[in-house]
């Protein structure tokens, strides 16, 4: 929920929308409408939550957006979600005290429904209270398979050959080119605390530099991610740090997750990110939207795994238990 506020926030503050050649910071007011959802889809099928604003642009005397003291949602609309030839109704919930930028509760338009799969087609569509209609449809994201730079046919070690497979746990996969990539690799272990193992987890870095920092992965165009064995063993050893008995930690997997971002959902976040370019400055920027009759952004994104054991020799090597 926290990411879908996120993707929305546009919505209060986009009737700045544009200014003339004499800076005027605030263009001629025109009602607009606003529809932003952005569906968190499953890769297993698993029924998923599909959520719906709708908001309207105001105007404010002067430019500060944060004087108008009214709530912009709209209500009592018809909103649709369509999949696979299947029609949702969604129904209009509330989050108490779910905005707080308006001190006051949230209102969306929500349903559940059985997640679309990688590549298929959806549709929302919105008739507000005075017949507006906004629309969009969209398609999912590609599936994706990983592969790996070396088979670890007795789970992770680096005790490899890195001369030849390289000197970094290495992710493939057949992507597309206007998708974008969020990667993440996590050590899941246990820790002996009281009698119980107690499961704990830490993220792994995709390289720590000479000067101890530590790099994590934020986002890829490219179809790989590679996180430095150096990286993962120094996080690996850190679990023990300060414990007089190693064996009181058990090293559990090393779990890789990558969230793919449809390519609306793409162009929204690299147009509210600087175009994902820290070498250029765009003095023309514009928030990308994908609404038809009005504003807003329609989008999803799927997450896939895949999780590697370890080799047990690895584990002795640290002392630790298997």
């Amino acid at each position: 929920m926290k990411k879908f506020i996120y993707m929305i926030s546009l919505a209060g503050l986009i009737f700045l929308n544009g200014c003339d050649d004499s800076f005027n910071p605030k263009s001629e007011f025109q009602e607009k409408f606003v529809l932003s959802s952005i569906i968190q889809g499953s890769n297993r099928g698993l029924n998923i939550g599909v959520d719906v604003y709708l908001t309207k642009l105001y105007n404010v005397d002067g430019t500060n957006p944060y004087t108008n003291p009214d709530d912009p949602a709209v209500k009592n609309a018809v909103v649709q979600f369509l999949h696979r030839d299947k029609v949702y109704d969604l129904q209009l919930t509330t989050i108490e005290d779910g905005n707080p930028r308006y001190n006051s509760d949230m209102f969306l338009y929500s349903t559940s429904v059985v997640s679309p799969r990688a590549g298929d087609s959806v549709y929302v569509r919105a008739i507000l209270p005075d017949g507006t209609r906004l629309s969009s449809s969209i398609q999912f994201p590609r599936s994706l398979h990983f592969e790996l730079n070396y088979p670890y046919v007795r789970g992770y070690t680096s005790n490899i050959d890195q001369s030849a497979f390289g000197d970094a746990l290495n992710f493939s996969w057949k992507g597309a080119l206007e998708e974008l990539y969020f990667p993440e690799l996590v050590l899941n272990y246990q820790q002996l605390i009281d009698g119980k193992w107690v499961s704990k987890r830490v993220n792994v870095p995709s390289e720590i530099l000479p000067n101890g920092t530590k790099v994590y992965p934020e986002y890829v165009y490219d179809f790989e991610m590679g996180f430095k064995y150096d990286a993962i063993d120094r996080t690996v050893a850190s679990l023990g740090e300060g414990l007089e008995n190693k064996s009181e930690i058990k090293l559990v997997s090393l779990y890789f997750k990558l969230e793919s971002f449809e390519r609306n959902l793409a162009n929204y976040y690299s147009s509210t990110n600087g175009f994902l370019d820290s070498y250029s400055i765009r003095l023309d920027e514009e928030v990308f939207m994908n609404i038809a009759g009005g504003l807003g952004i329609f989008g999803a994104s799927i997450a896939y795994d895949e999780e590697l054991e370890f080799d047990p020799g690895y584990v002795a090597s640290y002392g630790y238990s298997n």
